[in-house]
């Protein structure tokens, strides 16, 4: 009788695992876990990209940003630029060009770089292949694999085991075995539930700026697609 009830339980926690993130999965059920609008953080992030002939990553940005619930706030680490989103209108302010472009949230629908694209066809299936940490904190590791059209595509994403927060993601595609392009976005600091930000969600636009309503969001950090 004790064997039975050793085996049941074994059996049990690994049902219970199993449910709560499945070796292979969904794309949409983690997406969901990860693209919920019920979470508070803040830290820097590093957008780079391998390109042919490239032996090391070129850093296309490092920004900071700060996320409540829906609005967030990205600044660029060089202080040009920075985009602030109150829950209801987007604003992107260029320093240099003393600019300011702006958009209705009715009218985004590309997500940013802190979420999970789980439409992506023909990726529509997690593989958990793993942990690894990230910014010091461990994330389990889920990985895609697929071809399409004349290459082999793959997408890992990195998620936090206790917050559920995308953490890192990669975009790989090799066409005729040679890679072709290698993209990432990197938390390298994090912090949860902050008790502060650094700024405010709502735009303050500097007299004497350039007002513009943008025809579409044409901003890289916000427009990832996968």
């Amino acid at each position: 009788m004790a064997v039975k009830r050793s085996n049941l339980l074994v059996f049990a926690l690994i049902g219970l695992l199993i449910s709560l993130y499945p070796v292979a999965a969904e794309a949409e059920t983690v997406a969901r876990r990860v693209n919920r609008d019920d979470k508070s953080f803040k830290g820097t992030w590093v957008h780079k990209i391998k390109t042919p002939g490239q032996d090391l990553f070129s850093v296309i940005s490092r920004v900071d940003v700060e996320v409540k619930g829906r609005k967030y706030r990205i600044s660029s680490k060089d202080g040009d630029s920075e985009v602030r989103f109150n829950g209801d209108v987007l604003w992107e302010m260029t320093q240099s060009k003393k600019k300011a472009g702006w958009l209705e949230a009715a009218e985004i629908s590309e997500i940013p770089f802190w979420k999970m694209d789980y439409n992506a066809d023909p990726l529509l299936l997690l593989n958990l292949s793993g942990e690894e940490t990230v910014a010091g904190r461990p994330c389990y590791v889920f990985r895609i694999a697929s071809e399409y059209k004349e290459g082999d595509v793959s997408v890992a994403y990195w998620v936090d085991k206790e917050k559920d927060i995308l953490l890192k993601k990669e975009y790989i595609l090799i066409v005729n075995k040679k890679l072709f392009v290698r993209e990432s976005y990197e938390s390298v600091a994090v912090e949860f539930d902050p008790v502060s930000f650094a700024g405010d969600f709502e735009a303050q636009i500097p007299a004497g700026w350039t007002k513009v309503k943008k025809n579409r969001l044409d901003i890289a950090l916000l427009r990832t697609k996968y």
